[in-house]
């Protein structure tokens, strides 16, 4: 398992994120003004936040209603695998949402800088939160999670 492997919680690599756009769109605005792209309005993004908030919150209705652990970084914790609401759709949807919160965030400060961030931030989550946490899974649940992983798609 990799070194980072569920050692900084998906919030935290959230809000570092939005720090990167944030530091970006500034020093675009302050050494590259030529560069800035049109943003989406205030109103969309708020839509897009809380479309991402409510679909972070589907997943954790779905993981307190199956009496199992929240905590990103334990999943030995886990005593079920959760299978029905929201992740009939997406295997994560608590980092999908996240995902779309900072994309709305990007698309606000849409600069070509902070583009690069939704990337970075799929990259990090999948190799060190969601594959180990796949692994850990398969070892626990072994053939019903390799079946729930046949049907339902990691991200979308």
């Amino acid at each position: 398992m990799p070194k980072l492997a569920l050692l900084i919680p998906p919030p935290l690599v959230l809000l570092t994120h939005l720090g990167l756009v944030y530091a970006s769109h500034g020093f675009v605005q302050n050494h590259l003004n030529h560069l800035v792209l049109p943003s989406i309005s205030k109103p969309s993004m708020l839509i897009m936040v809380l479309t991402g908030c409510f679909i972070g919150f589907l997943g954790i209705v779905q993981f307190k209603r199956a009496k199992t652990t929240l905590s990103p970084t334990q999943p030995e914790q886990t005593s079920q695998l959760v299978t029905s609401g929201i992740y009939t759709i997406t295997r994560n949807p608590m980092y999908l949402g996240m995902a779309l919160i900072l994309t709305s965030y990007i698309l606000y400060k849409c600069n070509p800088l902070s583009i690069l961030c939704l990337p970075l931030f799929i990259a990090y989550l999948t190799q060190f939160q969601i594959k180990p946490e796949e692994q850990w899974m398969t070892q626990h649940f072994s053939d019903e999670y390799l079946d729930y992983q046949k049907r339902v798609r990691r991200w979308l």
